[in-house]
C-alpha cells in the first residue's frame, strides 16, 4: 500500500476549517459504516491532529508527510523511532524530513497512519 494513501485517509478525518484541510464527511461516514467502533481510534487521533494543526500553514506542512516514504513498508521499517531520530537514509525524501522536524502534528499524523 502507498504511504500517501494512509496519510490522506487519516487527514480526511481531521475536522479543521482551513484551505489546506482534506476533511471529507462522506469518507468519514463510509469508513464508519465499514469498521467496528470498538476497533477505531481514528476519531480521537483526528481530534488530536486538528488541535495540533489548526491552521492552513500547519495542515499544509503536515501533508508533506505523505511523501516521506513511497510505501507503508518503508514507514513501518522506521516505526521504532520518532521523526526527530530519523536520518536522511531512513526516508525516501530527506527534504521532507527536514521540513517536518519539530512538528507535533506530523508525529501524531504519522502514528495514526501507521495504526491504519
Amino acid at each position: 500500500m502507498r504511504w500517501a494513501d494512509l496519510v490522506f485517509h487519516v487527514l480526511a478525518h481531521v475536522p479543521v476549517d482551513a484551505p489546506a484541510s482534506a476533511f471529507d464527511r462522506v469518507w468519514v461516514a463510509f469508513v464508519a459504516a465499514h469498521s467496528s467502533p470498538a476497533e477505531r481510534t481514528l476519531d480521537e487521533d483526528a481530534r488530536l491532529i486538528a488541535a495540533a494543526a489548526p491552521s492552513h500553514d500547519e495542515l499544509a506542512r503536515v501533508q508533506l508527510l505523505a511523501w516521506l516514504w513511497r510505501s507503508a513498508e518503508g514507514a513501518a521499517a522506521c516505526s521504532d523511532r520518532t521523526l526527530a531520530e530519523l536520518t536522511d537514509a531512513d526516508v525516501d525524501e530527506p527534504g521532507v524530513l527536514r521540513a517536518l522536524r519539530g512538528s507535533r502534528a506530523a508525529e501524531l499524523l504519522r502514528a495514526a497512519a501507521e495504526l491504519e
